[in-house]
């Protein structure tokens, strides 16, 4: 539903998303004179082109996410110096004999 269309503002009740109720659109002073029904038509294309925001993750899953992040640093970690000190001690044996 499109509740009165002042000619500064456009006030949309009904948006057709479950985040949001209401959306209150200000028309830039050049398209003021233009016609009711093109300010409603553009008012819910600009509405359709949202379309619906992510989902927020939260806080558990944020610190899940960090944790995950952690291990994978460590594990490479792990592996680099497993597979680098051998080398390192082979070059310093090459070098000392």
């Amino acid at each position: 539903m499109l509740r009165g269309v002042n000619r500064q503002i456009i006030e949309v009740n009904n948006t057709g998303n479950r985040y949001f109720e209401k959306v209150i659109l200000f028309v830039k002073p050049e398209y003021s004179d233009a016609s009711r029904h093109k300010l409603e038509d553009e008012a819910y294309q600009l509405l359709e082109s949202f379309g619906q925001p992510p989902p927020l993750k939260s806080s558990r899953q944020i610190i899940k996410q960090k944790a995950k992040i952690r291990r994978r640093i460590k594990r490479a970690l792990i592996y680099l110096s497993i597979t680098v000190s051998p080398l390192l001690l082979y070059c310093l044996f090459r070098l000392m004999f």
